[in-house]
């Protein structure tokens, strides 16, 4: 179900970032991740994961909604949030070079290092 959501917004995102689109779904899928059916917090949690994996959703408010699942009551949302702040060694797709990678990664560390002293 959400690996159509996902290359759908890939699709809508190819060319320029809608970021109309991407505010209405993006709120939606973290209303999901609040909701109390642990299913479809997980799966939202999965997409958002996702999402900023492919650099679709990288910004600071996907990395907050994530964070947000840390302290979720179930222990799989937990579990899937705590090792996306773990990992933050994602193997993104074959068409970036490596700087741009290293300054993701640079990126990541910067998020990780605001959302830790607030």
């Amino acid at each position: 179900m959400h690996g159509s959501l996902i290359s759908d917004l890939k699709d809508i995102n190819k060319n320029s970032k809608n970021h109309a689109v991407n505010k209405k779904l993006q709120s939606f899928v973290i209303s999901l991740l609040q909701d109390p059916n642990e299913d479809a917090a997980k799966r939202s949690l999965n997409v958002m994961i996702e999402l900023y994996k492919r650099r679709i959703w990288n910004d600071d408010k996907t990395v907050n909604a994530i964070w947000t699942g840390v302290v979720h009551s179930n222990p799989k949302v937990c579990a899937s949030s705590c090792k996306f702040f773990l990992v933050l060694d994602y193997d993104y797709e074959s068409d970036a070079d490596a700087s741009d990678f290293d300054s993701d990664k640079e990126d990541q560390l910067e998020l990780l290092k605001n959302r830790k002293g607030s």
